[in-house]
């Protein structure tokens, strides 16, 4: 990781001063994580009285919001491990980049909006409507530097803008700016404001909330374009954050017909399908049980790998959902043996995992996964696995 270095600091120094940063940021993320958390706690308690239907909607409202913001943080810090790893890649694909942008902008416009502050986003007429590009990393980018712009802005405004530097018939040469009239970054800042433990002020994240590392992600992934990332600022007039990619320019793809009108595919999907889910954590295994019940797809249950191991001897299933962390046979000593067993060479299994640990995702294909989820995730991400590696073979079924 790249630091800045005071040539007035001694080696000793310095290292004290990245420990000290460390430790900082160590304290944010317990911070950030006990907020929502004290949040989810809180209105789970309050769950178990009664109030009236609006008040109850609040509190899902509540719960779901501060849910998919802890998802936010964690996966900010796996990004943060997996460019410090240099793990993480870029996934270009045809991108329709004015639509995407004003799809992602929606959000923050809507907080801008509460706080009072204009939010303006400005797009050239020329960008070309189709650049190969990763959506999810470009949105990720200006997410963080948007969210940002909005969080430290409280009159003003807030401007996001996309212009055509350099245009050919093969590439565009594309500016991306993000700038607010928000409190701004102390100039001794500016130095350090794109390292991972340092958030620009002394004391800022527990006025502000976060963690510090959305301007270090988005440097990064800047970085791995082959662009920089930029800022000017000055204390009580705002900052301005721009980054420059070249960027080729893509056909629109090919539509696919418009696909006859059907009825609800999900009962056709899952009716037939009967599923083994393995998971030593009672509570997680409701949650995935309860979405299962909402599809209408049919299971049974192991809390250990060797009772999986016993379910799949005694019944035949269509897919198994395995936990990888659990105790005596882990989910990959599981299906290593289930692997062996006659009739499951081919059959599905999707890990579910909430480690990190590397021997556990270096395994997965060894033992023959047919795909990880990392917790936690949607459940729309469960049902669209599911779905992948059985619709060939449920359609075998129903027709």
């Amino acid at each position: 990781m790249k630091t800045y270095k005071d040539p007035d600091k001694s080696k000793e120094e310095a290292m004290d001063d990245a420990w000290a940063r460390k430790l900082g940021f160590l304290a944010t993320v317990s911070h950030e994580i006990r907020n929502p958390l004290n949040v989810i706690i809180g209105i789970s308690r309050l769950l178990r009285h009664p109030a009236t239907e609006e008040e109850r909607q609040e509190y899902l409202d509540g719960l779901s919001q501060t849910s998919e913001s802890l998802l936010e943080l964690v996966n900010n810090i796996m990004d943060f491990s997996k460019l410090e790893a240099g793990k993480l890649i870029l996934n270009s694909r045809p991108t329709n980049l004015r639509k995407n942008l004003m799809e992602s902008m929606t959000s923050q416009r809507a907080i801008a909006g509460a706080k009072g502050v204009d939010f303006q986003v400005e797009i050239d007429e020329i960008l070309p409507s189709w650049l190969l590009l990763d959506p999810v990393k470009i949105n990720q980018v200006l997410l963080n530097l948007v969210s940002n712009a909005v969080k430290f802005t409280h009159e003003g405004k807030v401007v996001v803008a996309v212009r055509v530097e350099e245009l050919s018939p093969e590439k565009a040469t594309v500016n991306f700016t993000v700038r607010d009239t928000g409190i701004g970054i102390p100039k001794e800042k500016l130095k350090v404001i794109f390292e991972a433990f340092d958030q620009g002020g002394e004391n800022i994240n527990f006025e502000f909330g976060g963690t510090g590392l959305g301007l270090s992600i988005s440097k990064r992934v800047v970085d791995l374009y082959g662009g920089e990332l930029e800022v000017q600022s000055e204390t009580g007039k705002g900052s301005e954050f721009r980054f420059v990619l070249e960027l080729e320019i893509e056909q629109e793809p090919a539509k696919d017909p418009e696909p006859a009108i059907q009825p609800d595919p999900l009962p056709l999907l899952t009716e037939n399908l009967k599923v083994l889910v393995v998971d030593d954590n009672k509570l997680n295994l409701l949650v995935v049980c309860k979405n299962l019940d909402l599809w209408g797809i049919k299971y049974k249950t192991a809390s250990t790998g060797l009772g999986a191991v016993r379910k799949v001897q005694e019944e035949v299933f269509n897919l198994i959902l395995m936990d990888l962390h659990m105790p005596g046979m882990d989910g990959l000593e599981a299906a290593g043996v289930i692997r062996n067993i006659e009739g499951c060479r081919e059959m599905p299994i999707i890990g579910l995992t909430a480690s990190t640990d590397k021997k556990f995702r270096i395994g997965i294909e060894a033992a023959g996964f047919s795909d990880l989820l990392a917790k936690p995730f949607r459940p729309e991400e469960l049902l669209e696995s599911i779905i992948l590696h059985t619709k060939t073979r449920t359609a075998s079924l129903v027709l």
